[in-house]
């Protein structure tokens, strides 16, 4: 980010989904999963950034790739 977008910032953190959440989503009936591309949580990132302006240079449509979903949720301290 410091390189790409000139944004500094506090923190980033990273996760994948652990086999047995996906195995018990695909077991569960809330939804209707038959392939893996259907769940859309396989992954997640975490930014934290010092100003607020810099969250929309974050996630322009140039840093996402257009073939996966993003769910973006905003919290301000």
């Amino acid at each position: 980010l410091r390189d790409m977008c000139k944004i500094d910032y506090h923190l980033i953190e990273s996760r994948a989904k652990e086999l047995k959440s996906l195995e018990e989503k695909f077991k569960t009936k809330q939804k209707n999963y038959s392939k893996l591309s259907d769940v859309t949580d396989l992954c997640g990132l975490r930014v934290i950034v010092y100003y607020q302006d810099d969250i929309e240079k974050i996630i322009k449509p140039r840093l996402c790739n257009r073939t996966h979903s993003l769910e973006v949720f905003i919290a301000v301290d």
